[in-house]
């Protein structure tokens, strides 16, 4: 029998000169995106004014160094030839399909075709000499903007997310995500696979997947026993945020036959975010296929993925509660998820860095990366049982909670209630659950001591809010919130 697990967790905090695009270092992305702990990997780095790279330096998020990997860059760079750079400016620059690697994302091959479909259909003002330095001067700055980089992971390297930069002759480039797996990892075998020819999988692993060829499907195969649940994890959106501008990766389990059993598009997932995922019960011993495309069938250069394949593996791990924390404070929060965690890891230490900032903080754990809301503010504690009695917080406090009952929207014992006091009037709220990985829907309302409403703020669901002048006057309050759809519980 299936488990559903809702994780309605918030956080809720009440308180009181330019450069050329084209000359400032940047990062894009970065193929594979991970390796496994101990192993050593050769990766393409990706971005825009690369030229004279000299190192290549890793830290955890929060921004504290990781020695515990390391990269160094291997093979010779690319020099551009500037001279046409003139004429690109007068004549393209403005042009939405000709614009510079620094604004998109092409391969050297797509450039030279979208600069002859400019010319022959849509009339680019380029002379047959003139389209040839241009492709030529755009190809060389997408070459200069690739780096190959041997990065080596300890072997005591925590699993996670690491943020890779390179410090090149303009300065330290924008980070891009590389990720440490505890699985066995390979590289996708891409375009060479087939329905009838998919590549072989042995669980659990990671695959690190590219989809570069428009229309490309890349097809993988595994054996499962009849009722055995194998948790498909496709991470896109997490490894860039700007990707789902381009690539909406979409993954189908298929039977012998090519009938598809079940597929995800992101969105209908366990997950927050974009990204795909689901949990396969195998109804039949036997060979499934695993199918990754894109949605539209698009391609990209930094259409990249890892997509991480085994049997009864939580997916969906999350910290049980919101969790907030300190600069410089440890905390120890449960874990929780709709696959069975192991005993010994349903609790983790994590250790917020001094140099945290306001806000969320992905902390490492054995599941990857999981948010802490860290904030200097006083803890407000815990919901009030009876607020007739029970006395106010001062305001500025941060309160957090999981609704864990049904029908919190009708049923008013089912709300988190919080009773607080401000000496200051509009005072805002702001309200944290999408960065936690939360479901929630929240519905926030005010009302005074006595019971009567005062104001309400619907979330929809899509984002972190801010709720300003919540508190219009001077005095104390009660602050309700429940999930608009009570499906908390569920």
């Amino acid at each position: 029998m299936k488990r559903k697990i809702a994780y309605p967790l918030f956080a809720v905090l009440i308180c009181a000169a330019t450069a050329n695009a084209q000359d400032v270092p940047r990062l894009s992305g970065v193929l594979p995106a991970g390796a496994q702990s101990g192993k050593t990997v050769d990766v393409s780095v990706r971005g825009s004014a690369l030229l004279g790279a000299k190192s290549v330096w890793f830290s955890r998020p929060g921004g504290v160094r990781d020695e515990g990997v390391s990269g160094r860059i291997i093979g010779d760079t690319v020099s551009v030839d500037s001279s046409a750079k003139p004429l690109h400016q007068a004549k393209c620059a403005n042009c939405h399909e000709l614009r510079s690697p620094a604004n998109r994302s092409l391969s050297p091959e797509q450039w030279a075709s979208t600069v002859a479909r400019m010319v022959k259909d849509h009339s680019a003002p380029l002379s047959p000499e003139e389209a040839t330095k241009v492709t030529a001067y755009l190809q060389a700055l997408t070459r200069a903007g690739e780096l190959s980089v041997q990065i080596t992971v300890a072997p005591n390297a925590a699993p996670g997310k690491r943020e890779l930069r390179v410090v090149t002759a303009n300065g330290v480039t924008s980070a891009a995500t590389f990720l440490i797996g505890a699985l066995p990892e390979i590289a996708s075998d891409g375009a060479k696979t087939s329905l009838t020819a998919p590549q072989k999988l042995l669980l659990p692993v990671t695959v690190n997947g590219n989809i570069t060829a428009s229309g490309q499907r890349d097809y993988f195969a595994f054996d499962a026993k009849k009722g055995e649940r194998v948790s498909v994890n496709l991470e896109a959106y997490r490894l860039s945020e700007p990707s789902a501008q381009f690539f909406n990766p979409v993954i189908f389990v298929l039977d012998g036959s090519g009938k598809v059993l079940q597929k995800s598009s992101g969105g209908d997932t366990l997950l927050r975010g974009t990204d795909p995922a689901l949990v396969f019960d195998a109804p039949a011993d036997g060979v499934y296929t695993l199918l990754v495309r894109d949605l539209l069938y698009h391609a990209n250069p930094l259409s990249v993925y890892r997509l991480t394949v085994g049997a009864g593996l939580p997916i969906d791990a999350r910290f049980a509660s919101g969790v907030v924390s300190r600069p410089g404070d440890t905390v120890t929060p449960s874990l929780a998820a709709s696959l069975p965690i192991p005993a010994n890891a349903a609790q983790v230490s994590v250790a917020v860095p001094q140099s945290a900032s306001w806000g969320i903080y992905d902390a490492p754990t054995g599941f990857g990366n999981l948010p802490v809301f860290v904030s200097s503010v006083p803890d407000g504690g815990a919901p009030v049982a009876d607020f007739a009695t029970a006395p106010a917080v001062s305001l500025p406090a941060v309160f957090r909670g999981n609704i864990g009952k049904p029908k919190s929207r009708e049923d008013v014992a089912a709300r988190h209630i919080y009773k607080v006091v401000t000496t200051r009037p509009n005072v805002p709220i702001y309200f944290a659950f999408k960065s936690l990985g939360s479901k929630l829907r929240p519905w926030v309302q005010t009302f005074k001591p006595d019971g009567t409403y005062i104001d309400g703020y619907y979330g929809d669901g899509s984002a972190d809010f801010v709720w300003n002048n919540a508190f219009k006057e001077p005095g104390t309050y009660l602050l309700h919130v429940m999930d608009s759809t009570n499906a908390s519980g569920a």
